[in-house]
């Protein structure tokens, strides 16, 4: 089983970098062709890497399993494309976190206290709520007004990099997440 899957996978990322390469799409598709293709990279050498591995379909609005270890840092991402919630799911709970995922801002707020995480990985361009206005709401929340977040956005702007910190961000990281320096600077938020 799993080496069919790294078969197609693999089948996967030679059609991403086909499309990634068009330019006949428009850039905002291929920076997301671009961002998947880096996340089934790492997916797929994780499965490479992992001989024992069991694969499940990953739910959108999933957390781990119950039994997880109190070591582990809670991470709740908060972004409204659900196939980067799949790839961020399965390959930060492979790098030790116990992932919770959200793709409406507005409930993910809503349910902060329910999650109680350690660390919030957020999107910038949501409907409903942008990660701008999530950032002020955090702000004055009794509890989460000092919790650690990441902001993560294909835009790249100075402006936005700034306005982030200004508005009560921990950092920025650019999509398409390059996953290593994600590990990174989340794993320095810990500290």
């Amino acid at each position: 089983m799993k080496d069919k899957i790294l078969i197609k996978l693999k089948g996967l990322l030679d059609n991403l970098s086909d499309l990634r390469d068009d330019e006949s799409l428009p850039m905002s598709i291929r920076l997301s062709i671009s961002e998947c293709q880096r996340l089934a990279d790492s997916l797929y050498e994780d499965l490479r890497a992992d001989p024992s591995l069991e694969l499940n379909k990953i739910p959108t609005n999933a957390t781990t399993s119950s039994t997880i270890s109190e070591l582990k840092t809670k991470l709740l991402i908060v972004d409204d494309d659900e196939d980067t919630q799949k790839m961020l799911f399965f390959t930060l709970k492979r790098r030790g976190f116990e992932v919770v995922s959200e793709l409406d801002p507005v409930i993910a707020f809503k349910k902060l206290e329910e999650i109680n995480p350690k660390i919030l990985l957020l999107d910038l361009m949501m409907p409903g709520m942008t990660g701008f206005e999530f950032l002020r709401h955090l702000q004055k929340h009794p509890l989460y007004g000092k919790l650690k977040v990441l902001v993560g956005s294909a835009r790249n702007f100075e402006k936005d990099r700034i306005s982030v910190l200004e508005e009560g961000a921990h950092g920025f990281i650019a999509k398409p997440y390059n996953i290593n320096e994600l590990i990174l600077k989340l794993n320095s938020l810990l500290r």
